[in-house]
């Protein structure tokens, strides 16, 4: 048992060409690269013929990110009604606000007095 451990040392020379694995080991070695062939092969037949018939399903909502939507006029101006609250729900084309129209009004006299 002892000499299995500690094997003579190597005699210089020019490098054998015997394997540098002891032919106990190789066994052992062969034995692991099966198992794990096994497990993979094993894993592999599984995925490919497990029913998956069933389906999570799972109550939920969507939530816009940020919950807030910016909005700007194209020429700016002064907010002078807010016709929705918050958390209300809006449709395409509902009015949401209304602008005071005195910059525009001050834009017109100016160039029809010029």
């Amino acid at each position: 048992m002892l000499k299995r451990l500690f094997p003579k040392a190597a005699k210089p020379g020019p490098p054998s060409a015997t394997p540098m694995v002891p032919d106990d080991a190789t066994g052992a070695i062969r034995a692991g690269y099966y198992v794990i062939l096994l497990f993979f092969g094993g894993l592999g037949t599984w995925s490919a013929l497990a029913p998956m018939a069933g389906a999570a399903i799972a109550p939920g909502f969507v939530k816009v990110e940020g919950n807030r939507q910016s909005l700007q006029h194209r020429y700016g101006g002064t907010v002078r009604q807010i016709l929705v609250k918050d958390g209300d729900q809006v449709t395409r084309g509902q009015v949401l606000m209304r602008l005071d129209d005195i910059n525009a009004r001050a834009r017109r006299q100016s160039h029809g007095d010029a």
